[in-house]
């Protein structure tokens, strides 16, 4: 089966797009790294802008070497080594394949999803991103333990002052109220259970 012409057209539209911002397409040696947790936010937001539902994947993980960019058993497989114009084109497939289960590869259906998802890649800035992510990469902060259970037990200290104090309030109202009831009343009253008539 051939590829239709208003498919062809949008292809070459994608790869002006790509050639446009001076990276390198699919199909050539890919120069350049990907950070895999901006990889992973753009699969994400594709999905959301194209299939118009939550991003139903839960694991996601990186691969390398001959291994493409795609879904198997519920597991989203994601290849940096291939670049960005690869992962693109590959989720592109995914997205057609769910939305157009019917259609053949290339179709002109997707040819308009990867157009549009490689223009929100660039509209996105997703490779400024992702350099800026692999030149900066985030330092994992390590969490002290030991100043953490101290805060606890800080508030928790506060906290059983509080209801001591309230109980020691409501313990002198009560002491206050049965001497009142001493001092008025008899201790017959007080003690006898029924009252004759």
């Amino acid at each position: 089966m051939r590829t239709s012409q208003e498919a062809l057209a949008n292809y070459e539209k994608v790869n002006a797009l790509w050639r446009e911002n001076k990276c390198s397409l699919r199909y050539k040696d890919y120069k350049g790294a990907v950070d895999f947790n901006t990889a992973k936010n753009l699969l994400r937001s594709l999905w959301r802008k194209e299939v118009g539902t939550k991003f139903p994947y839960r694991k996601i993980k990186q691969v390398t070497g001959n291994r493409n960019t795609w879904v198997w058993r519920g597991i989203v497989a994601i290849n940096c080594e291939k670049g960005w114009a690869d992962i693109v084109h590959l989720w592109s497939h995914w997205l057609d394949c769910r939305i157009n289960p019917n259609n053949r590869p290339h179709s002109a259906e997707h040819s308009l999803i990867e157009l549009r998802c490689t223009k929100y890649f660039f509209e996105k800035d997703i490779f400024q991103k992702s350099r800026l992510a692999i030149e900066e990469p985030r330092v994992k902060k390590r969490i002290n333990k030991v100043a953490q259970r101290y805060d606890r037990m800080i508030k928790r200290q506060k906290a059983w002052n509080r209801k001591l104090k309230l109980a020691q309030t409501n313990l002198d109202k009560v002491n206050k109220e049965v001497r009142l009831y001493e001092r008025v009343h008899s201790e017959e009253k007080r003690t006898t259970k029924y009252l004759i008539p």
